[in-house]
């Protein structure tokens, strides 16, 4: 994984093209010794139940998260461990994961953090609950999980996912660079001349399609459904649903770098503005989003927008923007940027 932020291009599994990425880092900056228990060593800042990314079928039983921070490093990098945990009895479907759920309630009556501690090292690293030990590669691959990393030292602010799995012939455990989900290559939004070599202006129209269809749905749910949408209406009923196949190998939270970065209607595409403009109009809300606010609403709903870039981005005609990322300090060293 380390060696990954070295690269200055990684493949696109679903594409099978190499993409530029951003050297994140030199060789040898990130060194694995030092990290694990040296100098700089990552440690644990949080743990987070996320049942609430369990499938209504109740196939598995959503994604149980270690974050950990690097410690009296050169800058800020952080790994967000999220093991999607396997249900034990998928017949009994979301009812098959109530000992889960009970376990997370019962933590708040608890004692004393010391009795939290042991139950939840229980749950993370052992069998107490007959689910299998949360920490497992097996629950950071396909299709199940994975490890996302914030990088923020030499560079600009790199939000990567990497997946663990199998090397074909030598069958090592490895960790992979996967695609950031929901965050597409912005370039398929700008002026064909920016494309990366490696695509075509046949692909990069074949996306515009797509996204003109579903994605274009998604973002104006709200407006379509509510005559006067508020700004929460907006923030917490508009999704993306951006093609996978489209999906780049990084995010960057920062407005600084382009055309690298996620800010989807920066450079917009003046020959893309037309359609764009004519399917707002086919859904009757010319009067309510321009072009450019649609694409603020895309990009927001990016790995990079929701971090950082579309703070106070205008999301309509009515002055609605989305709202800003505010820093959560939970030590010195440390702090964890969230929206609303």
């Amino acid at each position: 994984m380390l060696d990954s932020f070295n690269q200055t291009s990684l493949v696109q599994p679903l594409l099978g093209v190499s993409l530029p990425v951003t050297q994140a880092v030199a060789p040898g900056v990130l060194n694995a010794a030092q990290l694990i228990g040296g100098a700089t060593p990552m440690k644990p800042v949080g743990v987070f139940n996320r049942f609430d990314l369990a499938p209504k079928d109740g196939s598995n039983c959503g994604e149980y998260r270690i974050v950990y921070s690097m410690m009296n490093g050169p800058g800020r990098f952080l790994l967000i461990f999220e093991s999607r945990l396997p249900n034990p009895n998928p017949a009994a479907g979301l009812a098959g994961c109530l000992p889960i759920a009970k376990m997370w309630e019962q933590l708040s009556t608890m004692p004393d953090d010391a009795t939290r501690v042991a139950k939840l090292r229980e749950f993370y690293y052992t069998n107490a609950l007959g689910f299998g030990p949360v920490v497992d590669y097996q629950n950071y691959g396909m299709p199940m999980g994975q490890v996302r990393s914030n990088l923020l030292i030499s560079s600009p602010w790199i939000l990567r996912e990497h997946r663990t799995a199998q090397e074909p012939i030598t069958n090592a455990v490895v960790f992979k660079t996967d695609t950031v989900k929901e965050s597409p290559i912005p370039e398929f939004f700008r002026d064909p001349t920016t494309l990366p070599s490696v695509i075509s202006t046949a692909q990069q129209s074949a996306y515009r399609s797509d996204f003109l269809d579903k994605p274009v749905c998604n973002l104006t749910a709200p407006d379509r459904s509510i005559a006067t949408p508020s700004q929460d209406d907006i923030v917490n009923g508009i999704g993306p649903g951006f093609l996978a196949a489209g999906d780049d190998m990084e995010s960057i939270s920062q407005t600084s770098a382009p055309p690298q970065d996620d800010d989807l209607s920066h450079a917009l595409d003046p020959s893309f503005v037309t359609p764009l403009t004519a399917r707002l109009g086919a859904l009757g809300l010319t009067a309510k989003v321009t072009s450019t606010q649609l694409m603020n609403r895309a990009g927001a709903m990016t790995c990079g927008g929701c971090h950082q870039f579309s703070n106070g981005a205008a999301l309509d005609n009515a002055a609605h923007t989305w709202p800003p990322a505010r820093a959560l300090s939970i030590s010195p060293t440390v702090e964890i940027f969230r929206t609303r």
